[in-house]
């Protein structure tokens, strides 16, 4: 299951010789990854609201559609 884990957060098949190591390793691997990716995320949320303020105030409403 840990593979299957691991697979879905990479979005591609794991390698025959990573499919070989314990479950295990790949779980805490997957977790190390998804606690990476939701730091990065949060890291962009942030730059994202810092933009946001950086633009005066009539862009703002064009600046949040562009970046979301």
């Amino acid at each position: 299951m840990s593979a299957k884990r691991l697979e879905a957060l990479v979005g591609e098949p794991l390698t025959p010789a990573l499919r070989r190591h314990d479950p295990a390793v790949l779980g805490a691997l997957a977790e190390a990854l998804e606690a990476a990716m939701a730091q990065q995320r949060a890291a962009l949320e942030d730059a994202v609201d810092g933009a946001h303020r950086a633009v005066p105030r009539p862009l703002r409403p064009l600046v949040r559609r562009m970046l979301g």
